[in-house]
């Protein structure tokens, strides 16, 4: 019965192994010393610090070269999505023909994360920019904000703790068998 139950958790790694190979990541946006108009459609008050919104990421299209710049003009495939206040921006929209330039902190280190981010998003009369430490939006009303940016710690998508969790449950089953 144990061997049984072995190889359907092994199978199950598996699975989420090539899974996980190909995860995306996210991390928060976080923005400090915020100059906002009131009545901005972001909803972002004046003097604002803290998260307002997430990046996800395709990690798997990284620059061969090491450089850790990862973008939609070096791999079209490249996936990537940016939640600000209520508003999603993603690459699924073509919301920049040139695409997103991202830098990773470390490039030999996936889980590292954005450090730098540079792109011009525009959606539906919405616009954000983001520089090398800052970020900018403008609503349809032409309301808008500036601030500077930093982001969070690099999260996987869920695939990696189920695969920690078939592990551990492989581990289980083996020290009960001997």
């Amino acid at each position: 019965m144990n061997k049984k139950i072995s190889l359907i958790i092994a199978a199950v790694m598996l699975m989420l192994i090539s899974a996980t190979s190909q995860a995306k990541i996210m991390q928060d946006i976080i923005v400090d010393n915020v100059v906002a108009e009131p009545g901005n459609l972001f909803g972002i008050a004046d003097g604002f610090s803290g998260v307002v919104g997430s990046i996800t990421y395709n990690p798997s299209n990284l620059d061969p070269n090491g450089f850790g710049d990862i973008s939609t003009a070096i791999d079209s495939d490249f996936f990537f999505e940016v939640t600000f206040g209520a508003f999603t921006f993603s690459s699924l929209d073509d919301v920049d023909p040139l695409g997103p330039l991202a830098f990773l902190a470390d490039p030999t280190e996936l889980l590292g994360g954005i450090d730098i981010l540079e792109a011009f998003l525009e959606s539906g009369g919405l616009s954000l920019e983001f520089g090398p430490g800052f970020v900018a939006g403008e609503d349809v009303n032409g309301i808008a904000f500036t601030g500077d940016i930093s982001f969070g710690q690099a999260i996987p998508e869920p695939a990696m703790a189920a695969l920690f969790l078939s592990a551990l449950a492989m581990l289980r089953i083996r020290r009960r068998a001997q």
